[in-house]
């Protein structure tokens, strides 16, 4: 079974020029998830998670075609992904999530 990272990095890689060009994507695609980063509560006092945790949660918006992050926020553990969604995504991009960024009432303003 491969880790997070490792399966992050090759769906990264399937996201190269030959794809692309092989599926005719018409636009550049945006990858993005989440990570949350978990310490004690006395190292974050402002950012409490449950019992004795606290932490932090980065939202990263990543262009494989370039190689670097497109966009990012910063948040405390606790705060959802759907809600970093607006900030994160992009109209002229094709964006990949996972399901935590999904709302409902997105999908309807696809269609």
């Amino acid at each position: 079974m491969r880790s997070t990272s490792s399966f992050f990095h090759f769906l990264i890689q399937k996201c190269n020029r030959k794809t692309r060009r092989k599926l005719k994507f018409s636009k550049e695609l945006l990858v993005v998830d989440s990570t949350k980063i978990i310490v004690g509560i006395g190292q974050l006092p402002w950012a409490p998670l449950k019992g004795t945790r606290a932490g932090v949660k980065l939202n990263v918006a990543f262009h494989p075609s370039v190689g670097q992050p497109h966009r990012v926020i910063q948040s405390t553990g606790n705060h959802h992904d759907f809600r970093s969604s607006e900030e994160l995504f992009d109209a002229a991009i094709i964006n990949v999530a996972d399901r935590a960024y999904a709302k409902c009432k997105r999908f309807d303003e696809y269609v």
